[in-house]
């Protein structure tokens, strides 16, 4: 059976530069899919334009998506988020990343989390400085995603690995491939 990996955090935590460089060293053998760019393909549009999508269009996409994946019979290593934020139907929200009935089929689960100051220089331009509102709303992120990946993996009865990603990228690269093996 394919062994799938579900990779989260949140926007500029460095899920996606650190899966590259996992896979640029070739150490473990998982195809990598970043779960928007994929949503992207199949709507025929930009990452940048899937908010602009209808609302049940993108609940479309998310479960074409996830099908492809489960179906493929591949070991995937899906890189994405444990909470959304959802502006239609309006109120503004956070909702749960992955829908439930997929939960189940994930063979593990792993949170990228790095430290404030991190995050924010990757945010925010190099000539500006982050303000206290762009503090607080990266903390409140951080932390409903983190909440949302421990509902997600206990749905699933799995256990959540963390990793700090505010370290250096080959330690960081060794932890998660170590990870894998242990899912895999």
């Amino acid at each position: 059976m394919a062994s799938i990996v579900y990779v989260g955090g949140v926007h500029s935590v460095g899920k996606s530069t650190i899966l590259q460089r996992v896979k640029s060293r070739g150490l473990i053998d998982y195809e990598f899919v970043g779960f928007s760019l994929e949503m992207a393909k199949l709507a025929g549009t930009s990452s940048d334009n899937l908010n602009g999508l209808p609302y049940n269009q993108r609940v479309t996409l998310v479960n074409e998506v996830y099908n492809n994946i489960f179906f493929s019979g591949k070991d995937i290593i899906v890189d994405s988020h444990y909470s959304v934020l959802s502006e239609d139907p309006m109120p503004i929200r956070f909702e749960i990343g992955v829908p439930e009935r997929h939960i189940k089929n994930f063979a593990g689960f792993v949170l990228f989390e790095a430290r404030l100051e991190t995050i924010c220089k990757r945010r925010i331009k190099d000539n500006e400085t982050a303000t206290r509102k762009d503090k607080i709303a990266i903390e409140l992120e951080t932390g409903i995603e983190r909440l949302f990946a421990q509902y997600i993996t206990r749905l699933a009865g799995k256990r959540l690995y963390i990793i700090g990603a505010s370290r250096c990228i080959e330690r960081i690269c060794e932890d998660f491939e170590e990870i894998t093996r242990k899912i895999g």
